[in-house]
């Protein structure tokens, strides 16, 4: 199986911002520098996550994005605050390939079902951000940033994406969100079966072992943030990627 190492750049106000446990967002540098970094490294995918646009009503920031799609060496996905079909015809004529919703799929879902007609299922990731409920310990799906708890379980969360025809599920583990902790493998284990596309997870890889790890369990997808963009045990802001990632084991 080909799996895929998947940095993801946290976009606002025009930076590269980076969250802990989606809050304390902490500037990175300039999105465009982060992407050259990335063409040097090779890296073979790149999310781009404009990760406070739906809490803050704020459409996808068209002139930054478009200016990072120039740049881009490598395919390119969207995610963050896509409210109308327009933003979804103009971010494909840009150069990205994939677009992703995750409020937007939970109050709108038209909006997701005519993205997957128009582009294709192939094109179209579904999101989901997950908490532990501090109180009975399960997992909670949220929305609007972390700030809003849906009133569904994971498992009804999921089914509602696969009904919506996605052609891939990213889970964003929220309590590792920035924490470097390495991947929550229990997490993994519990919904890898409920997911019946590729799957890639997010939130809290620390090493490439992590990585290896997580693909064994059997993720497509293998993302980080916080991995790719600070390194040392200062976290200095280091753009950082392993290539070849899976020629070796942990």
């Amino acid at each position: 199986m080909n799996h895929r190492v998947i940095p993801v750049l946290g976009l606002y106000n025009g930076g590269v911002y980076k969250t802990k446990k989606f809050v304390h967002p902490t500037y990175v540098g300039d999105p465009i520098n982060a992407v050259r970094v990335f063409n040097e490294k090779q890296v073979s995918e790149l999310v781009v996550c404009g990760f406070r646009n739906s809490l803050e009503g704020i459409d996808p920031n068209l002139p930054v994005l478009k200016e990072i799609a120039s740049e881009a060496f490598m395919p390119l996905a969207y995610i963050g605050g896509i409210r109308h079909l327009n933003s979804v015809e103009q971010l494909v004529s840009m150069g990205y390939e994939k677009l992703g919703f995750l409020t937007a799929a939970f109050l709108q879902p038209t909006l997701v079902k005519e993205t997957v007609s128009a582009i294709g299922a192939s094109s179209v990731i579904g999101c989901l951000d997950l908490r532990k409920d501090e109180i009975h310990g399960t997992l909670k799906p949220y929305i609007l940033s972390g700030k809003q708890a849906l009133n569904l379980s994971v498992e009804e969360a999921i089914d509602h994406l696969h009904a919506l025809g996605v052609g891939e599920i990213l889970i964003n583990h929220m309590d590792r969100d920035g924490t470097l902790e390495g991947y929550d493998t229990n997490v993994i284990e519990r919904l890898r079966p409920l997911v019946h596309v590729p799957m890639i997870f997010l939130g809290g890889a620390k090493s490439q072992a992590d990585l290896i790890q997580a693909a064994n369990l059997g993720v497509e997808g293998v993302a980080a943030s916080a991995r790719f963009v600070f390194y040392g045990k200062h976290q200095a802001v280091l753009i950082n990627y392993p290539n070849p990632i899976f020629s070796q084991s942990p």
